[in-house]
C-alpha cells in the first residue's frame, strides 16, 4: 500500500461472508467505522482468541451475560 509502513499493516479478521471486521496489530484491535471512516483502536493486554458466531439475539444475550459483569 502506498504511503503505509508495512509494519503498520496488521492481520485482517473477516466474517464468514468475507467482510472485513477488524485488523489486529500486536495487542491492538483496529475497527474502521463504515459510516464516517474513523478508526477505533482498542488496546488490549493481549488477544487470546477471536471467534465468529452465528447467534440469534437470545443466544447472544446469554453469551454476553456470562462475560459482562452486572452494573453495581
Amino acid at each position: 500500500m502506498k504511503g503505509f509502513d508495512s509494519e503498520l499493516i496488521g492481520d485482517a479478521v473477516r466474517c464468514t461472508c468475507n467482510k472485513l471486521l477488524m485488523t489486529i496489530l500486536g495487542d491492538a484491535i483496529i475497527v474502521k467505522c463504515s459510516r464516517c471512516k474513523r478508526f477505533l483502536v482498542v488496546q488490549t493486554g493481549g488477544i487470546h482468541s477471536i471467534q465468529v458466531h452465528d447467534l440469534n439475539d437470545e443466544e447472544l444475550g446469554r453469551m454476553l451475560r456470562c462475560c459482562v459483569p452486572p452494573d453495581e
